[in-house]
């Protein structure tokens, strides 16, 4: 009985400590993504965008397609168009049009 006191919590923290590894290590690809092509991502705003319900891949490749192409779009404001739009389920070459769609009718 002694020894099944010892273990039960010990396994219950392996458990606990690979399913967080599992879930930083998704989180991790979309940051090491940003990381990589130049426009750095904090990995607490991937967390976030994905609480808030929204896809942090297709987020984080809109936003670095829009910054190759020389736009000085902010992940917020591409995420905001996503939100305000209801672009959740749409691939990040339509978030990024309806990005750039929006943005020129703000730019004067």
């Amino acid at each position: 009985m002694d020894g099944l006191m010892f273990v039960a919590p010990m396994v219950a923290l392996l458990l606990l400590t690979l399913a967080v590894t599992v879930v930083l290590a998704w989180f991790m690809a979309f940051w090491l993504r940003a990381m990589l092509s130049g426009e750095p991502v904090p990995l607490a705003v991937l967390i976030a965008m994905r609480l808030r319900g929204n896809p942090p891949g297709k987020l984080v490749d809109a936003y670095i397609a829009l910054r190759k192409q020389g736009h000085a779009i902010g992940l917020a404001e591409v995420e905001m168009t996503c939100i305000t739009r209801g672009l959740r389920h749409r691939s990040a070459e339509e978030i990024t049009q309806t990005v750039l769609q929006e943005w020129e009718k703000r730019e004067p």
